[in-house]
């Protein structure tokens, strides 16, 4: 067999290797963070054997090319290697490649249509996107389309609805919340790609829990979870009806003071509770994401552009002009992120919680005084009251940042929870001895298949902590409320 090796692109002729590809083959399999556990899955079983970037190592954090994303769903659907070909339906597919023929079978299961026609053209060196590997297992594993409005930067791609599929599905929430992005035109690495299709299999092969949460909410005194059939449902104080959500299907939902909203599947906004400042009253227009603070509420919608409404005692719902991709509400000040990055915040500035930090931001949190986002190399950074060190994150690497009213909570890259800041109540004392089940990449949580439970910790008066049986792949902890809430492997 000839292999030529450029960069992370593998071209081999003739057979593939007769080693099978176990884990301890790989000397750089440590580069895969949070998805290694999955690639020593899929190396143990054989599916990985022949795709390793040259001898001994994998390259974890390359993107996966179409040949080897073949290779690997051929032998996960068939659990047998395919027979050889002496032809192929791609005109840029040479049948003398050893991996032609796991091409043509996963062109036989219509899996693949080739990345052009006229001639039609495998390209098979070319990078999987996220967008073409969420239609990759979708038809893979036969999923259900989801709804649509899940993400904000999804709209229009011919991907869109394997990609909803894909999160209906519990295997993934995207790459970055406030607004939830999935980042389509991002290249699949190696290391993501074998996540996502553990993930798929653990889903294929295990009963699926009934009732099971796709995200939830924490507002002041009570919480909202979104159901995986789309329903919402609500728990803790309702003397404002807080916790009477509309029937119906919805996208997102998000808990404030004494009011809670929802996106519904056609990306209109629907409220509910308290609503004498017209924080329950939206826009009647379309938004793909969705944020509720004390007495009012914001939307970000399809131009990117946020809308605000309710109360405007401090400036709240003056909302900057500009285009963001994501954005939080806190109790009296809002914070979003630009397209460029950066962040900008308004409303109150008692503490100094809406002035905007330098630099460049993936993911922000507004709480009641102080503000919190991460930046782009993983590290937190908070701004605003200093009280009882809720401004103080520790070091490390996160991937998803939740404030409350003065305490903080942070899922790091081990997948487990840390928080800071007052903890009189326990709010900033979560459980310990149980890991997050696997992140993607950029994401706030995610969900393990089997699905994950929900734990809560903090104050009970209003049992705001006490939670209906179910699973949860979201977090947000409440303005008010010191309390706060997780998923937890079963």
């Amino acid at each position: 067999m000839l292999i030529i090796v450029a960069a992370t692109v593998v071209v081999a002729v003739g057979s593939p290797p007769p080693v099978t590809a176990t884990a301890d083959r790989f000397r750089d399999l440590a580069e895969a963070g949070p998805h290694r556990e999955a690639l020593e899955r899929l190396a143990e079983e054989g599916v990985l054997e022949g795709t390793e970037c040259s001898p001994s190592r994998f390259c974890p954090n390359g993107p996966i090319e179409r040949w080897v994303m073949a290779v690997w769903l051929v032998r996960i659907l068939d659990d047998a290697e395919p027979p050889a070909v002496e032809t192929s339906r791609f005109s840029d597919v040479e049948p003398i490649q050893w991996w032609a023929p796991y091409v043509e079978r996963l062109a036989e299961m219509d899996v693949t249509r080739g990345c052009s026609t006229q001639p039609a053209r495998f390209c098979p060196t070319e990078p999987v996107t996220r967008a073409q590997m969420a239609s990759f297992l979708v038809r893979a594993f036969q999923l259900p389309a989801g709804p649509a409005g899940q993400f904000a930067d999804t709209a229009g791609s011919t991907h869109e609805a394997a990609i909803n599929g894909l999160a209906t599905a519990g295997i993934t929430v995207g790459c970055a919340t406030q607004p939830t992005r999935f980042c389509p035109t991002d290249n699949t690495t190696r290391a993501e790609m074998a996540t996502f299709l553990t993930r798929a299999l653990d889903r294929r092969d295990s009963p699926q829990e009934e009732g099971g949460f796709i995200s939830i909410a924490a507002g002041d005194f009570h919480a909202c979870g979104l159901r995986s059939d789309q329903t919402v449902v609500c728990w803790g104080s309702d003397f404002d009806d807080q916790a009477k959500p509309p029937a119906g299907q919805f996208t997102a939902v998000a808990t404030g003071s004494y009011h809670s909203c929802g996106l519904r599947a056609d990306r209109t906004a629907a409220c509910w509770g308290f609503a004498f400042f017209g924080q329950t009253d939206p826009p009647t227009e379309e938004f793909s994401a969705i944020a509720t603070g004390w007495q009012y509420s914001c939307g970000i919608k399809p131009d990117r552009t946020i809308t605000c409404w309710g109360t405007n005692l401090n400036g709240e719902t003056d909302s900057p002009d500009g285009e963001f991709t994501a954005m939080a509400a806190g109790h009296t000040h809002a914070c979003g992120i630009r397209t460029d990055r950066t962040v900008t915040c308004w409303g109150a500035n008692t503490l100094g919680q809406a002035i905007s930090p330098q630099g460049e931001f993936t993911a922000v949190a507004a709480g009641a005084l102080h503000s919190c986002g991460i930046r782009t190399d993983r590290t937190l950074a908070c701004w605003g009251g200093t009280q009882d060190g809720r401004a103080d994150p520790p070091d490390g690497e996160f991937t998803a940042v939740a404030t409350g009213v003065d305490h903080s909570c942070g899922l790091q890259t081990d997948r487990t929870v840390a928080c800071w800041g007052n903890n009189d109540e326990g709010e900033a004392n979560p459980p310990q001895g149980t890991s997050m089940p696997s992140p993607p990449v950029g994401t706030t949580h995610a969900r393990g298949i089997p699905a994950a439970k929900v734990t809560c910790w903090g104050e009970t008066t209003r049992r705001e902590a006490f939670h209906p049986t179910g699973s949860s792949m979201t977090l947000r902890l409440g303005h008010g409320t010191p309390a706060g809430c997780r998923p937890t492997t079963r």
